[in-house]
């Protein structure tokens, strides 16, 4: 029986070790909370799972949540006139398949509850690096799936791969309920604000029940980026609230009855991206594996990091079965990276990194021919759930005009075949 240490009870770290525990590996799971202290503790982030992760998911019946959850299909993306509180673009795309969103902390609580039963061993503790170095010694493998931890230091950053050196964006998070909600477009809002950040708001099932989620993406300095971790929970809603007013005044009246789901239900923080070397060598001699966000960190801004973390677990445990056994050296490792960043972190690392830059003039005509073009509209709501398909054609005016003539030429839903199939809770 080969043993597989895991340290971070997050969205990769929980999938993996219930899988391998399931299929009868000698797995230990790390995580810095117990289960209870998960659930009554702060939320962690806002996140939207799409198909691909929910697959993965179903398979190995970690879907615990389908027939509670808030389920949308469609992206509405509205863009401010810069300099001015009105809307220049707005239209909705729909996406392929449907997607959901459920309070990690629900979710998280529950699986390493589920894990526990299994028989897997659940060790809480917060790991540092001497503790790594020993468990290292212990297992077969060791897996760090903790992405903004101390112990994600240990792996080198990856110059060539990353892009930023400081925080692109100031982040304020909360779980609200009495939003009024706009039924023909429920799913995923996205609002640029051109020159001052961002602001999304989407469906969430916590266990209060259904509620909603609003994340503002502040470009550093600017006058969006009012959110610390020092405000008092009620100070944290009303500057939510100021913002909406200011400058996405067409959400604001949608918001003005909100209220926290529980004085937990906000987060504020800043973090910068990076993509760091797939593995790190301990003092034994042995080496560690970093998983998801550990060493593929981007910000928030394209709802990218559980659908990382899934699929990134999808691809370790192929990596892992495929190993029967032969040793989980570094060349295997860098080897199952590699094919999680050719599959998956590689374009979700580009589509995050170019939505956190000032979009290109070519971009921002593409995005307005969506309120024409309901195809366009279509593609690139499907890049929050597949960002390979936005690639490498956005990257020049040539490659977008071709694009959008091909899109044009369809017929309207030419792309998925389908238009309002929305599902709500």
């Amino acid at each position: 029986m080969r043993k597989i240490a895991i340290i971070g009870a997050g969205q990769g770290g929980l999938s993996l070790a219930t899988v391998l525990q399931k299929l009868g590996y000698s797995t230990t799971l790390y995580s810095n909370r117990t289960s209870e202290q998960i659930l009554n503790g702060r939320i962690m982030s806002t996140q939207v799972m799409f198909d691909r992760s929910l697959q993965f998911e179903r398979k190995w019946g970690l879907n615990h949540w389908d027939d509670e959850c808030p389920w949308g299909n469609s992206i509405m993306v509205s863009v401010g006139i810069p300099g001015e509180p009105k809307l220049g673009i707005q239209w909705k795309g729909m996406t392929q398949e449907r997607f959901q969103s459920i309070d990690q902390r629900l979710k998280f609580s529950s699986l390493l509850d589920r894990y526990d039963n299994m028989g897997g061993k659940v060790i809480i503790k917060d790991v540092n690096i001497e503790d790594l170095d020993h468990i290292t010694q212990q297992n077969e493998l060791t897996i760090v799936a903790g992405g903004k931890g101390e112990i994600s230091q240990a792996f080198a950053r990856d110059e060539k791969r990353s892009v930023f050196d400081k925080p692109q964006r100031g982040l304020g998070c909360m779980f609200v309920s009495g939003m009024i909600r706009d039924q023909e477009n429920f799913g995923v809002r996205t609002n640029v604000i051109p020159g001052i950040g961002e602001y999304f708001s989407m469906p969430v099932l916590s266990r209060q029940g259904s509620c909603d989620a609003m994340l503002f993406e502040a470009i550093p300095g600017g006058p969006m980026d009012k959110f610390h971790n020092k405000l008092s929970p009620e100070e944290h809603l009303e500057i939510g609230r100021e913002i909406l007013r200011t400058f996405i005044p067409w959400e604001a009246e949608r918001c003005e009855r909100i209220r926290l789901i529980d004085d937990q239900a906000t987060l504020a923080g800043r973090f910068t991206p990076v993509i760091r070397e797939p593995f790190a060598k301990m003092p034994c001699g042995k080496a560690v594996l970093g998983m998801a966000d550990t060493i593929v960190l981007n910000d928030p801004i394209a709802g990218q990091g559980s659908n990382n973390a899934g699929k990134c677990a999808e691809i370790y445990l192929k990596g892992i079965l495929e190993r029967e056994g032969g040793k989980f050296d570094e060349e295997w490792m860098q080897k199952v990276f590699e094919e999680f960043w050719k599959e998956s972190a590689e374009a979700s690392t580009m589509f995050s990194n170019m939505l956190l830059s000032a979009p290109p003039p070519h971009v921002l005509e593409f995005l307005a021919t969506g309120m024409k073009v309901p195809n366009v509209a279509d593609q690139f709501s499907h890049a929050f759930e597949n960002p390979a398909s936005l690639f490498p054609w956005i990257l020049t005016p040539e490659g977008t005009k071709e694009k959008t003539r091909e899109l044009e030429g369809k017929k309207v839903g030419g792309i998925y075949g389908k238009k309002e199939e929305q599902v709500y809770a």
